[in-house]
């Protein structure tokens, strides 16, 4: 029971993916994110395929020094670039002249399969046709750095079950993700494969599914197929995924990825050397339309880690220095930076670990529980939740205590110390909310834009949303990630400064007006009825087409 509930809190979306272009699937290794080391396991497997609070200011607090992670360096896992590694497959793969091999990219071969083609886009979000055209073990480039060759990990390395849901999945990119985990992971680590139907209605996921995975791996690997009665969600699902893996190391994929070189014993050895750890793969990229393998980042010598910004949101930023100077090779694990999402995972890192990603269902409760001081900037750059209610989060309390997790002070200075770097500690709030125009009715709006979008003022509806906006006392104003900023004599939304937190803006109380600081212009609202544009004009305290007032809004 002790693990159902630990693994109850271990939700966790994968929103990390909404930061790609939408034409990115997963690759490489997984694209869910975590490991982490299960003990006391008492299920047993069964063979072949079986269905079933601090005073002083968070600025003087980040300068402090850091101190030690635990955890050490395991002996058995080394670097020797005389040779290659120990896991390292003796012959590379062979490839054939099948569409999609070496990881590249596949087109519909006439029109007939370009109209199929985008019913299937349509459909599962990816273009299932072209994948079905490729074969389930296809070879994908090799595209690690070189040191990666020449690393050797302990021969004892912790067991592996590997979870993967799925609901309403296309066939072959369900398929290939099972048939290239099987091929690319040692057979003593690759205990179990448990495979979570989340209540799909796809007729091809029925029987059909059975028999093949009996078919296919009976002899390989213990297969698990385990079928929800109703849809249970991505994170409850893999929590029951968890609950019928019997290995040392539970291991969660998404449904449509493929397993690169020796992706498994980099994940497993930190993790054999200290059972804190939760260790995170380099992620690239697969093309939805054409299945092409690539590098997200460019170039395998680009290294970079998760962070957050003050909504809790998933972003990416350059190893920094620091961490790269702790490190005779770059190929060897980094520290990660964005572990404040989840329950579970923030109780992890805080007894001394490394990974997290968010939960928006569960946003509050994280809060409350684990950052401390520094949910106070959560709420500043969402000040609509202030008034929510965690609900009983006293369990989860007495848990952190129980288990002497440190403080989310000691984790953002020696994890996620180059977090204020990109995203400083955030000044409070002028004003926010809806900035209503007096003359018109209308509220500052940024319209649903993508970025860089216009903004504009339209009817006031009272939800917030695209209408929430804030000022803070240095200047900077914000509608949920994106800052507003001039152009011309308009306003646009874009990506905020990094670094930095001021702006172009102050609200003169007295006046009503929203004043550019960098000239005598003020925000001015258009004097036509059916208009949304809204213009920077000269500061005129009596036009009440320059007159906002700003009205809070909470939500539940």
């Amino acid at each position: 029971m002790a693990l159902q509930r630990a693994l109850r809190r271990a939700c966790f979306d994968v929103k990390h993916l909404a930061r790609r272009n939408s034409g990115i699937l997963c690759a490489l290794a997984v694209i869910v994110l975590f490991v982490f080391f299960i003990s006391g396991r008492s299920i047993g497997p069964i063979g072949g395929f079986r269905k079933d609070v601090v005073e002083k200011p968070l600025k003087e607090q980040l300068a402090e020094s850091p101190t030690p992670l635990p955890g050490g360096t395991d002996p058995n896992t080394f670097f020797d670039d005389s040779k290659p590694g120990n896991y390292e497959p003796e012959e590379p793969e062979k490839a054939t002249n099948d569409r999609g091999e070496r990881g590249q990219p596949a087109y519909p071969k006439d029109d007939d399969e370009r109209v199929q083609s985008q019913k299937a886009m349509s459909e599962y979000g990816f273009n299932t046709v072209i994948s079905d055209g490729i074969r389930m073990d296809r070879t994908i480039p090799d595209i690690r750095p070189d040191e990666c060759r020449h690393w050797n990990y302990p021969s004892d390395l912790p067991t592996t079950s590997v979870v993967i849901v799925f609901h309403n999945e296309g066939w072959s990119p369900l398929l290939r993700t099972v048939h290239t985990v099987v091929l690319r992971s040692p057979k003593h680590l690759l205990k179990q494969i448990v495979m979570v139907d989340d209540f799909s209605d796809k007729p091809h996921l029925g029987k059909k599914l059975e028999d093949y995975l009996l078919r296919e791996f009976k002899d390989k690997v213990e297969v698990t197929l385990v079928r929800n009665k109703e849809r249970e969600g991505l994170i409850r699902a893999r929590t029951i995924g968890a609950q019928h893996a019997t290995a040392d190391v539970v291991l969660f994929l998404d449904a449509h990825c493929e397993v690169n070189v020796n992706w498994l014993p980099p994940l497993l050895a930190p993790i054999k050397n200290n059972r804190r750890v939760m260790t995170v793969p380099v992620i690239d990229g697969i093309d939805m339309n054409t299945w092409e393998y690539r590098s997200v980042y460019g170039s395998p010598d680009r290294l970079f880690r998760g962070i957050f910004e003050w909504g809790l949101l998933y972003k990416e930023t350059e190893i920094p220095d620091e961490e790269r100077a702790d490190h005779a090779h770059l190929s060897q694990p980094f520290r990660y930076g964005n572990a404040v999402a989840a329950s579970f995972l923030s109780r992890v890192l805080m007894l001394g670990t490394s990974t997290g990603i968010i939960c928006p269902m569960n946003m509050l409760r994280v809060i409350k529980t684990w950052m401390d001081e520094y949910g106070d900037q959560y709420f500043i750059r969402e000040p609509s939740a202030q008034k929510r209610t965690p609900g009983d989060i006293s369990e989860q309390l007495a848990l952190r205590e129980r288990l002497q997790c440190k403080s989310f002070d000691w984790y953002m200075k020696n994890v996620a110390y180059d977090v204020v770097k990109s995203y400083p500690i955030l000044p409070k709030n002028h004003v926010w909310g809806e900035a209503k125009n007096i003359a018109t009715g209308k509220c500052l709006d940024t319209m649903g834009r993508a970025i860089p979008g216009t903004v504009g003022a339209t009817p006031c509806h009272g939800y917030g949303g695209n209408q929430l906006v804030r000022l803070n006392t240095e200047g900077q104003m914000c509608q949920g990630e994106w800052c507003i900023t001039t152009t011309g004599t308009s306003l646009k939304t874009g990506h905020c400064r990094k670094g930095s937190v001021d702006g172009q803006f102050r609200y003169d109380e007295i006046t009503q007006q929203i004043i550019y600081k960098r000239g005598s212009t003020c925000l001015t609202a258009d004097r036509q009825q059916g208009s949304s544009e809204l213009m920077l004009k000269r500061c005129d305290k009596d036009n009440v087409y320059q007159k906002w007032v700003w009205r809070e809004i909470f939500t539940d």
